[in-house]
This record gives C-alpha cells, sequence and structure tokens, in this order.
C-alpha cells in the first residue's frame, strides 16, 4: 500500500470511510488535551477537527489528498489560504492547517508546535510494516507535555481485507514502547462502527487509548 492508494480513494469518490459526524470518544475525552495545538493525522476532511477547534484548539492536519483538504475548507465553508511550502500544499485558516502530503516529511518545526495529537483513524488504516513506522515517528518527536488520543480496531484476523486493519492492545504497546498507554474505553457494535459500511457485519472491537 503506498501514497496513489488512499490519492485515488479520493478521485474515485470512495470515499465511505468518511463519516458525517464527530466521533463521540472525541466529545467524551477531548478534555485530556493541553491547550494549544493538536495534530490530526491522516485526517481527511474529518469533521472532528471542527470540533477540536470548538474547544478551542488549533488543529493542524496532514492528509495526502489535495481533494479531500480543499473539500473540508469548502463542504463547511470555512475561507482559506493555499500556499506551497516545502514538499507539501499548505491550507491554512484561523484555527484549521491542513498540510498536504506526506506525513512523514513533515516539517520539523510543526512538530515542535504540537500540543496533542488526535489519531481517528491513521494507525488502523496502515498496514503493519507501515505502523512501526509512523509509531517510531511520533515517539522520536514525543515531548512531556505531548498527549495522544488514539482510537483502535481490532477483529478475528481474516475476517475482511483492511484497512482498516485490526491492531492488537499487544501490538499498540510494542511500537510505541517507551509511552504510558492507558486503556480509557473498550467496545464492541458502537454507533460508529455500526454506521461503518465495512465493519458494520463483522466481530470487532474498538477501543480508545491515551498515550503519554
Amino acid at each position: 500500500m503506498d501514497s496513489e492508494f488512499w490519492i485515488k480513494k479520493w478521485q474515485q469518490g470512495d470515499t465511505r470511510f468518511h463519516q458525517a459526524k464527530f466521533h463521540p470518544a472525541l466529545e467524551k475525552y477531548s478534555q485530556l488535551f493541553s491547550p494549544g495545538k493538536v495534530l490530526v493525522p491522516l485526517c481527511g476532511k474529518s469533521l472532528d477537527m471542527l470540533y477540536l477547534a470548538s474547544r478551542g484548539h488549533l488543529v493542524i492536519g496532514v492528509e495526502l489528498s489535495i481533494i479531500a483538504c480543499r473539500d473540508f475548507f469548502k463542504e463547511n465553508e470555512i475561507s482559506f489560504t493555499e500556499k506551497a511550502v516545502e514538499d507539501f500544499i499548505v491550507f491554512e485558516s484561523d484555527k484549521v492547517t491542513l498540510w498536504c502530503g506526506d506525513f512523514f516529511k513533515l516539517p520539523e518545526h510543526v512538530w515542535h508546535e504540537v500540543s496533542g495529537i488526535y489519531d481517528r483513524a491513521a494507525l488502523v488504516a496502515l498496514p503493519e510494516e507501515m505502523r512501526q513506522r509512523y509509531a517510531a515517528e511520533i515517539v522520536k518527536h514525543r515531548k512531556e507535555s505531548l498527549g495522544i488520543l488514539l482510537i483502535s480496531f481490532e477483529y478475528p484476523k481474516d475476517t475482511i481485507e483492511g484497512p482498516p486493519f485490526s491492531v492488537t492492545e499487544e501490538e499498540i504497546k510494542r511500537i510505541f514502547g517507551p509511552l504510558d498507554i492507558q486503556k480509557l474505553q473498550s467496545e464492541t457494535e458502537t454507533k460508529y462502527t455500526k454506521d461503518h459500511p465495512k465493519l458494520k457485519s463483522i466481530d470487532l472491537t474498538e477501543t480508545v487509548f491515551w498515550l503519554v
């Protein structure tokens, strides 16, 4: 799986993974974030970014698809500017900035500004080898004040072909090894997964973690 996989998804309009509502776990646990900027990796056009902004955070999203970035602002009627910065196209509004490009090339100065990370569907969107790279990138940039709200899926092996992939608690502990990992909640048949076109018919557990 490479960047073209996701870019083609948006080009073809195959965005059934997009949810037209806030994730209930975000509404429940967003108070855990320190004031400041929250990074949302592989953000798509998630409405969760609007929720974080409504809670007073500045939001930094990272997304491969320029279609997703433009749609986020246009569909929510948010004025924005667009400019090239290094390997990215940067879309910027008062409260939300989207870096369109490769997450692994995000400039160091952006990481320095981040006080929290919200991962609703980034880790589970990646195959195993890329999950290791993704976690290593976050661990490399971790700092004492940085908290990560992570939502993960787990389902029996070979039930469906990912993405989203099944990611166990054991794997999360392994790849985010240096961080303290707290399980906040674990549910089956959540409202979110029942509405998900690919997940609604399988035996799945959704778990929310807080990493610091």
